[in-house]
């Protein structure tokens, strides 16, 4: 079978492709495009670019730089130059075992590969400029090229667009297309199971120093006297003097020295031994007494020694990680004191079907089978710095669980939910159109409406 082939393009509204001869077209495309770009190219095997389109490679993958003088150029560093007929050089490519190519031609390229029908979808950027001369995406020939659009995004405020459409005139039509246009997790089937909460707690282990030092953290604040806390917090959670606090999955334990410093008795788990290194070391700089333990939330029970607690406090990115949330939910109950309270303030499952580019729905909310995610960075990042992050550990296991299934495990534990509140702002940049506030969280802008970002709850232990 002959490997798909993607061509990816990027054009003014008026067609044009090139404003003149040897420019990068990073000079007058959009930073989004840019991003989108860099992220799309970890999907192929192999690039085939033209000689004037090629300015270095973006990622590490064999690179085909097509010439029609090879010999006057020296093949290096996974930089091959080749001549020929597209066919040829498809023929050539093939024979690397390579089976997914992204094409990125200039007109010419481009033109003699649709003509020739080797190309099996299309990319295509539109920046809202009129150039108005230079290089047109096709020859003045006639082509008969019939497209089906797949998916589609509107990328920033200017009306930068992202099309994918799948040629419907090829004579193999028995490929996969995907969603390129979406970072898209994988299914957990080829990992073993048992092995997915030591890929996170490698992740989280690689992330607690870089967190330590993130703009997202802001720690240096919090040792200067700042809480962590949102101002919605500390009415929700109402006088915490003198109570007694666990803090389940408090990664850096940001929030466990702000619940301190409020003169509560904290006791703060996490299962990633470096970040609890970094949060004891925070803890000291800002002269917080604070109990930690390095455990997995499945097994606390079995540490504590049937120790209770006024509330557990649970925040943003905890119950993703967990694999079981009946058993989470029992565990919170076993922690409480009569009359004591759950508090969760954690991230809404709809803002986790939603597209990066604007609020799309494109994953299914009630799949709650594990996914893995490939991520380097952080999101202490931002969406935008992400792509250029250097992390050795980026697979993710995680589960989504829907706001149902959430109150459902906490229900069923003789927990009273007392109130549960939706909140629009985000706490990260997590999406590209979000703008940040003076407040530092992040909001849509006026022409996207609002949707739920977070949610807080509330939850008592009653009396038997």
């Amino acid at each position: 079978m002959a490997p798909k082939v993607t061509m990816i393009m990027v054009m003014s509204l008026d067609g044009i492709i090139l404003r003149k001869e040897n420019e990068d077209v990073t000079k007058w495309t959009s930073k989004e495009d840019q991003t989108f770009f860099k992220n799309v190219l970890r999907n192929f095997d192999a690039i085939i670019t033209g000689r004037k389109s090629f300015f270095g490679k973006v990622v590490d993958v064999p690179y085909f730089v097509l010439t029609k003088k090879p010999e006057a150029y020296v093949n290096e560093d996974g930089v091959s130059y080749i001549k020929g007929t597209p066919a040829e050089i498809i023929k050539k490519v093939k024979n690397n075992k390579i089976k997914n190519i992204a094409l990125l031609g200039g007109t010419e390229v481009n033109h003699q590969f649709l003509k020739n029908d080797l190309v099996n979808e299309i990319l295509l950027t539109v920046e809202p400029l009129f150039l108005g001369k230079c290089k047109h995406i096709t020859l003045e020939e006639e082509l008969n090229v019939k497209l089906e659009l797949i998916n589609f995004h509107k990328i920033n405020k200017k009306g930068t667009m992202l099309f994918h459409y799948k040629i419907v005139n090829k004579k193999q039509n028995d490929f996969i297309y995907e969603n390129y246009l979406d970072i898209v997790p994988q299914k957990a089937d080829s990992f073993n199971k048992k092995n997915l909460s030591q890929i996170n707690k490698k992740f989280w282990d690689e992330r607690a120093s870089i967190h330590n030092n993130s703009e997202f953290y802001r720690t240096q604040e919090l040792i200067n006297g700042k809480s962590s806390l949102l101002n919605y917090e500390f009415n929700e959670l109402g006088d915490v003097k003198g109570k007694e606090i666990i803090h389940l999955q408090c990664h850096i334990a940001t929030e466990s020295i702000s619940l301190s410093r409020l003169g509560a008795k904290v006791t703060a788990v996490d299962y990633s031994n470096s970040s609890i290194k970094v949060a004891e070391d925070l803890a000291k700089k800002c002269n917080a007494n604070i109990n930690f333990i390095c455990s997995d939330v499945f097994d606390i029970l079995g540490k504590l020694k049937n120790k209770k607690f006024d509330i557990v406090y649970v925040n943003f990115g905890a119950l993703i990680f967990l694999n079981d949330l009946e058993k989470w939910g029992f565990i919170v109950q076993k922690l409480l004191k009569k009359n004591g309270f759950l508090y969760l303030n954690e991230l809404h499952p709809v803002a986790a079907t939603l597209s990066d580019y604007e609020p799309k729905i494109i994953y299914n909310y009630f799949d709650r089978s594990p996914k893995i995610w490939n991520e380097s960075g952080s999101y202490a990042d931002g969406i935008d710095k992400r792509v250029n992050s250097t992390t050795k550990n980026n697979y993710l296991a995680v589960w989504n669980w829907t706001l149902g299934d959430i109150v459902n495990a906490i229900a069923k534990q003789n927990l009273k939910i007392e109130f549960l509140n939706e909140h629009a702002a985000h706490v990260d940049k997590r999406f590209f159109y979000l703008e940040k506030g003076a407040d530092n969280l992040w909001n849509t802008p006026n022409e996207i409406p609002d949707f739920p970002a977070t949610f807080s709850l509330k939850a008592t232990k009653m009396e038997n």
